[in-house]
This record gives C-alpha cells, sequence and structure tokens, in this order.
C-alpha cells in the first residue's frame, strides 16, 4: 500500500463526521486550511468560531492530533468527503494548500506575509484572481491592483490579523522564554533568516551568510559572542531549511545555555518569540515588517538582490536598520543596538503605519466581517 493511499484512508475515516457537522449547520460554515494551527488563518478562525460553524484542514498529523485534543473541528487534507461538501467559504495563506476547487466556492486568501519578494508570474497572479484576497495596506494593495491587474472585488483592506496578538495583554515575556530555558533578565536576540526561495536547492543558503568561514566556525564564534555579553539568542530558521541544520550545529549550540534553535516547523507561531525580543536579524524575511510594530531594533544581513527577479512588493527601503556584510559588522551592529535602542524610531514608527493600515488590534475582526459579508452576497 503506497502513502497516498494510506493518507487517504486515515483521513477519509472522519467523512461521516464531516458530513453530518455540514448537514447540521445553522450559521455560515467556513472552512480554513493550513498545514500549521498558526498565523492569519488562526486568528480569523478564532474571532469567526462565535458567529460561524467553522473547521480546520491540514496535511500535518501532529497539528490534526493537538486540534483534536483541543476540542476544535479538525480533518486531514486527504478526507475524500472534502471533495464533496461544499462550505460556504474556504480561507487559506498559501495557495498550494487548498484541497481540490469545485466550482462556484467562494474563497479567501488570508496570505502568511507582507512580502518583499514579488512574484510577477502569470500563472500566479491569474491564481490571485481567483480568490477575495485580504491585505494588509495599500502598499500591497496597489501592488495586486496596479502590477497584478487584480480588480477591486477581489482586494480587501482588513490590516494584518496575525499582529493582533501584539495589542493584547495575552503575551507574558517571562514565561514565554522561560518555557525555552532563557533568562528573561537578559536582552534577547532573533536571529530569524528566511530560506533561499530556491525550489531547485532549498539547501544552498546557509544558516549564514559566506563571511569567509566554515559555518560551524561562525556558529561558534556568534554564540560565543552572546554568552560573552550575557545575551539570549534564540535561532529561528525557516521550515524549508530545517535540513539545512546538521548535527554539528546541534553540537555546537548544546554547550551554550543562552542558546535555542527552533524552526517555523517546530515553532509555527512567531508573534510570541518577536514579542518577547529586543533585537531582530534577519534578511529578506517578512518577519521584520511584523516586528517593526513593536518599534525595536533589527539588523539586516547582507542581500543578494538578484533573487530578486520580479521586482519587490515592499521596497528594500523598508529594511530599516543597520546592514552588515561581515562578522565583525554583525557584532558592531549588535552593539549599537544595544547602546542606543532608539536609532531609526522614527523611521520605523512611519513605516510600520505604511504597511498597517491599522495598529489596532482589530484586524481580524474586520477580516471576519468582510467574509461574512461576502458569504451574505453570495447567496
Amino acid at each position: 500500500m503506497n502513502n497516498l493511499v494510506k493518507k487517504i484512508l486515515y483521513g477519509t475515516i472522519a467523512a461521516p463526521k464531516l458530513f453530518l457537522s455540514q448537514i447540521k449547520k445553522r450559521k455560515p460554515r467556513i472552512a480554513f486550511a493550513n498545514d500549521f494551527w498558526e498565523g492569519n488563518c488562526k486568528e480569523i478562525f478564532l474571532k469567526a468560531q462565535n458567529r460561524a460553524s467553522c473547521f480546520w484542514v491540514t496535511s500535518d498529523t501532529k497539528t490534526l492530533k493537538y486540534l483534536k485534543k483541543q476540542k476544535i473541528e479538525a480533518y486531514y487534507y486527504w478526507n475524500l468527503g472534502l471533495q464533496l461538501i461544499k462550505p460556504d467559504a474556504w480561507v487559506i495563506s498559501h495557495a498550494n494548500r487548498n484541497p481540490k476547487k469545485k466550482k462556484n466556492t467562494f474563497w479567501i486568501n488570508a496570505h502568511h506575509s507582507i512580502p518583499f519578494k514579488a512574484v510577477m508570474a502569470k500563472e500566479s497572479w491569474q491564481e490571485k484572481k481567483k480568490y477575495v484576497n485580504l491585505l494588509s495596506s495599500r502598499i500591497v494593495y496597489d501592488h495586486y491592483k496596479n502590477d497584478g491587474g487584480l480588480q477591486n472585488a477581489n482586494l480587501e483592506l482588513v490590516g494584518y490579523p496575525l499582529t493582533d496578538l501584539l495589542f493584547k495583554d495575552d503575551l507574558n515575556r517571562e514565561e514565554i522564554l522561560g518555557c525555552l530555558g532563557l533568562n528573561p533578565n537578559n536582552k534577547t536576540i532573533l536571529y530569524a533568516p528566511t530560506w533561499s526561495h530556491d525550489f531547485n536547492d532549498i539547501s544552498k543558503k546557509g544558516l549564514f551568510p559566506d563571511w569567509g568561514k566554515k559555518q560551524e566556525q561562525i556558529l561558534e564564534d556568534v554564540c560565543q559572542f552572546m554568552k560573552k555579553n550575557n545575551l539570549n539568542f534564540i535561532i529561528r530558521i525557516h521550515r524549508a531549511t530545517d535540513k539545512c541544520w546538521s548535527n554539528n550545529f546541534a553540537h555546537i549550540i548544546k554547550s551554550f545555555k543562552n542558546v535555542v534553535k527552533m524552526s517555523s516547523a517546530s515553532h509555527p507561531e512567531h508573534i510570541p518569540y518577536i514579542f518577547s525580543s529586543d533585537i531582530l536579524i534577519t534578511d529578506y524575511s517578512s518577519i521584520s515588517n511584523d516586528f517593526m510594530i513593536l518599534d525595536r531594533p533589527m539588523i539586516f544581513l547582507e542581500i543578494d538582490y538578484q533573487i530578486f527577479p520580479d521586482g519587490f512588493v515592499i521596497p528594500p527601503s523598508y529594511m530599516i536598520g543597520h546592514k552588515v556584510k561581515n562578522k565583525y559588522k554583525f557584532f558592531v551592529a549588535i552593539k549599537k543596538c544595544l547602546d542606543n535602542p532608539g536609532q531609526f524610531s522614527q523611521k520605523r514608527k512611519k513605516a510600520a503605519k505604511d504597511l498597517h493600515t491599522w495598529l489596532d488590534g482589530k484586524a481580524s475582526q474586520r477580516a471576519v466581517d468582510v467574509i461574512l459579508k461576502r458569504i451574505n452576497e453570495n447567496f
């Protein structure tokens, strides 16, 4: 029995429950499809569940088990019943996460980031035209409209739901860092570069830039610097580059109590960790556009702009902070951020307002209002 057949059998066991829930529905029925319980989809789900009948679809068995344990209605991606039912709306964050489409189904794309890198491929824009796209700001809205040719009917400006948590009192820095085994009394640096964006060679991008030494030696030097300066160091890599994390790396950080490694697979939600960090170090990851809301220092690694053949959604001028091209400048930039965290503050505040039309913690509410309004208009 091949792996796909096993997945289908595993998923379809729950088909009767899926059909029963569809028949019994008294509220609008909204399906959410995402591998992990995180991001814009999660925040919209939590806000929508009192006004609609919601369920989650995932291809990750750990996520499925977690959601069922939390008493959240959830199904496996390969459940054949998903091909037969028709919810009032599907909400996704990645175009390739949606189960097979059915005609006349209403699709919402909540998106998973405010990206720097543009995707101008014709097929990508054609895909986006099939959805109502929930967008964070006028900059992104204009990009979709002017560069992608999308109509106003495909675009809704609601804000950025996953950042709503930053405007609430639900996060506790001591608890978050304590769970990682880190000292909450120390300043914390979050190191979060993105992946190579090359599906043909995902591992071509190292943990650090090419600074003339082996990656293991750079990691050792960085960890020693963090220890010497009493700094917590959180290494959070993209799930696509998890395979680049070697046993040698794991062995190095094991001897440093102030250093932890995670990935967007092991720790899908990044908001608790940016909230708990004093400095962000990244490259062209969209995480900087979330961190910017906090008005805290950022450091950007040297970027190879050849990976941006289609241009930008958010221009490089929004990478506000120190730019570093080698290990020496990397360490100098960290010290500058610690000594003068207010440098670039005015620029960060202005950029945050540009990238987030609303900074009020109510983006999830606006998203739900839009979805329910669109559902009613579809009937």
